[in-house]
């Protein structure tokens, strides 16, 4: 379809494995990454910010985008 999409996870996969790299060969942008966690996105939005957040408490740090569609 060609309805808005943001994907977002942890993947399991660096992003030169086959999973991420999935999605970019499909179309997909990547506004952040860190280690596994990951957000996709569809062309229908533009990134105003992203980050990463304190990995306090665990082995990952949270990412974040801020999006707005176009």
């Amino acid at each position: 379809g060609d309805a808005p999409v943001v994907i977002t996870g942890d993947f399991n996969a660096r992003m030169r494995e086959k999973g991420p790299q999935h999605f970019l060969d499909s179309g997909f942008k990547l506004a952040v990454n860190d280690w596994v966690d990951c957000i996709f996105y569809s062309n229908h939005w533009t990134v105003l910010r992203e980050g990463k957040g304190s990995s306090s408490g665990s082995d990952h740090k949270p990412v974040y985008a801020q999006l707005s569609l176009k």
